[in-house]
């Protein structure tokens, strides 16, 4: 899948999942917590829940609160130095 940024501190992925899920994964190298909106085009569906794992100097994959797909979107705030993978779900 398509993923892409204009933010040269933001690096993206974006992974379909056997089981029909949706996998986001952020990589924020910037020094400051950065918001973010995605536009899940083309996946299937429009709503839903993502649920992320943040991983940084602190933390290893520690799952965090869901956060809702909404009209195609998904809002977030992807911490300083850290990588968080989204899991969307129906």
């Amino acid at each position: 899948m398509g993923a892409g940024t204009s933010d040269a501190d933001l690096r993206l992925s974006a992974f379909r999942n056997t089981d029909g899920s949706v996998t986001v994964v952020a990589l924020n190298a910037a020094a400051g917590a950065t918001p973010v909106s995605f536009s899940l085009q083309n996946i299937g569906f429009t709503t839903g829940t993502a649920t992320p794992y943040v991983t940084d100097g602190s933390r290893s994959t520690a799952r965090q609160q869901a956060v809702p797909v909404t009209g195609g979107s998904l809002k977030a705030t992807v911490p300083a130095r850290s990588l968080v993978t989204y899991t969307v779900r129906r």
